[in-house]
């Protein structure tokens, strides 16, 4: 078990993409370094943020309430998503 979560620890922190965990409010438990830092964050600075704070208005509008619920249901979802920075330049992921 300890194995498994340090290979699950590695492979968040090393990964270039933006991961995050979020609780079932959308409240950020997690944040990697990739997703902080493209962001314009510290990792400790997102922790406790909600999802919507680095979301864009056009995300949130489009798609965010009824993919949020299919989040819930299935535990996951893909779609494109305009995050902002922390000085409110856009950054989009697919």
């Amino acid at each position: 078990m300890r194995e498994s979560e340090e290979r699950f620890r590695t492979f968040m922190e090393t990964a270039s993409d933006l991961m995050h965990i979020a609780d079932k409010v959308g409240n950020l438990t997690y944040v990697n370094e990739s997703m902080a830092k493209t962001l314009g964050y510290s990792k400790e600075e997102m922790i406790g943020m909600h999802i919507t704070q680095v979301l864009t208005k056009e995300t949130l509008e489009k798609r965010f309430e009824a993919d949020w619920e299919e989040l819930i249901r299935k535990g996951e979802i893909g779609f494109e998503t305009t995050f902002k920075t922390k000085d409110e330049k856009k950054f989009t992921v697919k």
